[in-house]
């Protein structure tokens, strides 16, 4: 297998979805001088989507709900820092009747290149109810994880100094 790089410059580009048979994640990389490790490469935050939580909405495209939250139809979105855009459906979304939110903001094409980034990860589940979950509904999982990438020179479990070892009681 091999591994596969794309550098998102603008919001529609870095608009993805996942695909965990693939082991899709994403990097946000730092642009700061000076924020490259030992191996040269950039200092990274590594988004995981976890098992499960690649969310497609099942409902056709003209649902009345996918009106208000059309940000359900993909996992990724980037966009540039603004104070006032603070809700993936917009600010009003169930009195809204127009579509609002994160496909509007970023239908923009904006620059992220170099900008302060909100990144917005959306996951979820479609839960098919069976039998069993009447009338207590088992704990359903779905998550994802956030890891520093490139950040050490080597793995930082393992800088345990020397002489720690050496000043232990022979047993």
């Amino acid at each position: 297998f091999r591994r596969r790089h794309a550098v998102f410059t603008t919001e529609l580009q870095a608009v993805r979805r996942g695909a965990p048979q693939s082991s899709r994640h994403w990097l946000v990389q730092s642009c700061a001088p000076g924020a490259l490790n030992r191996v040269g490469e950039r200092t990274a935050w590594r988004l995981e989507p976890g098992a499960g939580s690649s969310i497609a909405p099942l409902a056709r495209p003209e649902a009345t709900y996918l009106r208000r939250a059309a940000f359900l139809q993909r996992n990724l979105w980037v966009t540039p820092y603004r104070p006032a855009e603070r809700f993936p459906g917009g600010d009003f979304p169930n009195q809204n009747p127009e579509r609002d939110g994160l496909p509007v903001w970023t239908a923009a094409d904006r620059s992220i290149d170099g900008a302060d980034l909100v990144v917005w990860h959306v996951f979820g589940l479609t839960h098919c109810v069976r039998a069993e979950d009447y009338p207590v509904m088992p704990a359903e999982r779905v998550g994802f994880a956030l890891k520093p990438c490139g950040f050490f020179d080597r793995a930082p479990c393992t800088d345990v100094p020397c002489d720690a070892c050496a000043a232990r009681p022979e047993q």
